[in-house]
């Protein structure tokens, strides 16, 4: 059911280029396209953007579990040899609480201060970054929603083990 993680990778870069893309014209077209611009873009800031925001987008993965993520069922980490930080739940979820689980930290931390920057009028690089560079993280987590949306039936129970996923209707 769940793509292995160099399939993951594979599927999630042009996801994540689009949803970058699609998020970098979002905030052009909010804020103008002479405060956005891509020659203005600071590779240090980036850098360390990325750095910081990993940890947090795996965070905001583990609060969207049962006892926001204070469950020893609750699992972060990061796997090095395929190169892939996760969070993952291993007790029993729904369908739909794997979807909220999986779209969390692009709703969290992309849609949210998109929608803020543009309601309040915000113009500061480092925001940009944020919902940037998050646009960008999430591309393997919404690659996984059609999988489970197509293969798993509404009511079934879903859980993880390891990096593997099983249903049971």
């Amino acid at each position: 059911m769940d793509p292995s993680p160099v399939l993951l990778h594979v599927l999630a870069a042009p996801v994540a280029i689009a949803l970058l893309v699609l998020s970098f014209l979002v905030c052009r077209a909010f804020v103008g396209p002479d405060e956005f611009r891509l020659d203005m873009v600071n590779m240090t800031l980036v850098y360390w953007t990325i750095a910081i925001l990993i940890p947090i987008h795996e965070f905001v993965h583990a609060i969207s579990t049962p006892s926001w993520g204070m469950s020893d069922r609750t699992v972060v980490g990061f796997w090095p040899r395929k190169v892939l930080p996760y969070a993952i739940y291993t007790d029993a979820l729904t369908r739909t609480q794997i979807i909220w689980f999986i779209v969390m930290p692009f709703l969290t931390l992309t849609v949210l201060p998109a929608i803020g920057m543009c309601i309040l009028e915000l113009d500061t690089p480092i925001l940009y970054y944020c919902i940037l560079i998050n646009a960008g993280l999430s591309g393997g987590d919404i690659v996984q929603v059609p999988v489970f949306l197509s293969q798993v039936p509404r009511h079934a129970i879903i859980r993880n083990r390891g990096f593997e996923s099983y249903w049971k209707a």
